[in-house]
Parts: C-alpha cells; sequence; structure tokens
C-alpha cells in the first residue's frame, strides 16, 4: 500500500488532517528518558483528534534506537502516522544509510531537503525501504525568502522548482511553512498543481 493511500485511511479514520509536532523543549526535560515521556503522554492525549504525529529530531537526537521505537510503537498503538522530522539532504549514499535508521527507529516517513538535486534517488530508495518521504519547499522562518523567494529569470519563485522536482520524483508530500509571506490563494495554486495525491504538510 503506498503513503498516501495510509494516509488517506487514517484520515478518513480520524476524521483530522491535523498533524502533531513534538518539540520537547531543553529547558524543561535534559534526559532522553525525560522526553520520551513527554513524548508518549503527548501521543496518548491527542491520540484522538490528529492523523500523524512529526517528532523534531534535533530535540530528540540523543534518544537511542530503542527509545525512538518505543515512541513509534505508540503512535502505531493509536493508528496514527510518525513522520521523523530530520530533513535529511545529502548525498545519496549518506541519505540511504540515514533512511535505514529512520526505518529502524520505526518510523513510517521522513521529512528531506531538496536542495542537494538527488530527491528522485531519494525518494526510490525511501519507498524501497518502506518510507514515505515529505520534500522541504517553503521553510516557516521569515530569513527563508532571501533564498526560497527569490525571482528566477523566467519570473518562478526559486521555491517552485523544489515543487517541480517533488512532482517528477514522485514524492508522497512537502512541507510548507506558514510564514507571513504565504498566502491562501498561493496555497491553492500550489494545491492545483499537485492534484489531491500529494500531502501538504504545514508546520
Amino acid at each position: 500500500m503506498r503513503f498516501i493511500e495510509i494516509y488517506d485511511k487514517i484520515v478518513e479514520n480520524k476524521g483530522s488532517i491535523l498533524c502533531v509536532g513534538l518539540d520537547p523543549p531543553v529547558d524543561k526535560f535534559n534526559t532522553p528518558v525525560e522526553k520520551m515521556k513527554f513524548c508518549l503522554e503527548i501521543i496518548e492525549k491527542v491520540s484522538q483528534n490528529c492523523c500523524a504525529i512529526k517528532i523534531n529530531e534535533n530535540f530528540v537526537r540523543d534518544l537511542s534506537l530503542e527509545q525512538h521505537k518505543e515512541i513509534t510503537e505508540k503512535i502505531k498503538e493509536n493508528n496514527l502516522i510518525s513522520i521523523y522530522d530530520c530533513k535529511i539532504g545529502d548525498i545519496t549514499n549518506s541519505a540511504i544509510s540515514g533512511m535505514y535508521l529512520i526505518k529502524k527507529m520505526g518510523y513510517d516517513a521522513l521529512t528531506v531537503n531538496p536542495i542537494l538535486g538527488n530527491l528522485s534517488d531519494i525518494t526510490k530508495e525511501a519507498h524501497e525501504v518502506g518510507l514515505g518521504v515529505l520534500a522541504l519547499v517553503l521553510p516557516s522562518n521569515p530569513e527563508s525568502k532571501n533564498y526560497y523567494r527569490k525571482k528566477m529569470e523566467d519570473g518562478e519563485e526559486f521555491y517552485n522548482y523544489f515543487i517541480i522536482d517533488c512532482m517528477k520524483s514522485g514524492t508522497d508530500g512537502i512541507v510548507i511553512g506558514l510564514g507571513r509571506d504565504i498566502n491562501p490563494s498561493e496555497i491553492s495554486s500550489i494545491r492545483d498543481r499537485l492534484g489531491d495525491d500529494v500531502i501538504i504538510l504545514f508546520p
């Protein structure tokens, strides 16, 4: 079953398209065990009102493989999708190595930074190991406009090339940050280009 099919089934079952991001703050949770417990508690609390849980790698980098497994098993128990938000961006061989570990952790999907130009290879390899791929197309931080909003010679803003790459590569979804520069008509235009079989994640 394709990732989008799994996603659609869970969305229908939950009656929600909400994805909950888990970023255990380091000033409150100093140890891996504390972070894991925080994640497990939140998953239990929100499980009836969302379809997916996104774990931000930068907040849980010190967790062990077994602790990640405990989190992803809890997510699966609650019939939710698990997304590892690592924004993986590296040469294909290095990215593949990371993907195998992410799969071993038990995650259903990962986020990818397509800037290296190898999105097609990464998507292909991810699908072979059973991972969905969500490509970062437009970040939410204001500074990103210096690059992603840059007008190219054809008049298109730079981020649009990532959308084209996603469409060619068969990625399962894209990530668009809801910053001040994005507006509903632009989101609608992106949806029209992608069609209904591509997930749009708005962190």
